[in-house]
């Protein structure tokens, strides 16, 4: 694996003393996972890339297991990463065809894959440990290009494009317990491809393409109160690119502000409203997957340009905590 740091020997001390510690006071189970560096001091790390290189995937963590869906060209495939051994495993193929665009979200261990091009409703749901796949019932939006987000036990489906390409504001939430879809309130402002993190039961919509052209636009959603608040930009324009949530801090990786991919990343805090710019990935990239381990972010293909050119296979992690 290939490292890129910039505290290498501190960050070597602070882990002796961690584990000095732990073996005097407690058991590696009880170890707080925010205070582990699952990235071995680095910054980023080069991973083993996927078994198949493709863009406008998707992927979501259940049970620490990577799983990464679709993507084009290559759209019921379906590969588990198990960042423990670093090593890929094909598991059972989607049951719905041209799943590109779509988005994904995890419900007590249970993967709900939903839309995603051409233009789908379909909502199939996988569960790693059967390594099977079930139906439930359709979103009343068909929509690609949107994204998904669970807060309080429902998922929350926003934004994303119609059959005619129309970008839509479209809120709808789905219950896993009722099996059964309910319309929200719709976004302030249209959009496809942004991005959405959960922290504290609030979900925050970041950038992706409106009718003015590529968004900064950050909004949060209360699903409690149904209630959409303005908060601050994104310091960049963008869209196709992913959030990931660490330590309640919200980390908006690569993504696309011109014709070319971009390596940018940048931390969002709600608790204080602000963003701060983080060390660029190694690899710049869009419509590209993301998912979390522990306190690392794990960055899956995607492609180095929009003119669908540089499909990308590699794989990096990212540890907010050494940046």
């Amino acid at each position: 694996m290939r490292h890129y740091n910039k505290h290498q020997p501190l960050f070597a001390v602070i882990l002796i003393f961690a584990s000095l510690l732990q073996g005097c006071n407690e058991s590696a189970s009880d170890v707080s996972t925010a205070t582990v560096d699952y990235n071995d001091g680095a910054i980023w790390v080069t991973r083993t890339p996927l078994p198949t290189s493709r863009w406008g995937l998707t992927s979501c963590a259940s049970n620490d297991k990577l799983y990464v869906f679709g993507g084009a060209d290559h759209e019921t495939v379906n590969e588990e990463f198990d960042p423990a051994t670093n090593q890929w495993t094909t598991k059972a193929p989607l049951p719905t065809p041209h799943r590109y665009g779509a988005t994904c979200s995890v419900i007590n261990n249970q993967i709900y894959l939903i839309g995603g091009y051409d233009t789908l409703d379909n909502v199939d749901v996988y569960d790693p440990a059967s390594d099977s796949w079930s139906s439930a019932t359709p979103m009343p939006t068909p929509r690609h290009n949107l994204t998904t987000s669970a807060a309080n036990g429902k998922i929350y489906a926003i934004g994303g494009r119609d059959n005619t390409t129309n970008t839509l504001d479209t809120v709808e939430e789905y219950d896993p317990t009722t099996d059964s879809w309910a319309t929200k309130t719709a976004m302030p402002v249209s959009h496809h491809s942004p991005t959405s993190a959960t922290v504290n039961g609030k979900i925050y919509v970041i950038g992706g393409y409106n009718n003015a052209g590529f968004s900064n636009l950050v909004y949060e959603y209360d699903p409690s109160s149904d209630i959409w608040t303005t908060k601050a930009f994104m310091p960049t324009q963008r869209t196709y690119h992913t959030s990931s949530v660490i330590n309640g801090k919200i980390y908006s990786i690569g993504g696309a502000s011109s014709n070319d991919a971009i390596p940018t990343v940048e931390e969002y805090d709600p608790s204080t409203n602000s963003w701060a710019s983080k060390s660029d990935m190694p690899t710049a990239r869009e419509v590209h997957a993301a998912s979390t381990f522990h306190n690392v972010i794990f960055v899956f293909g995607g492609r180095e340009s929009l003119t669908y050119t540089s499909t990308l296979q590699s794989v990096e992690s990212y540890a907010p905590v050494n940046d």
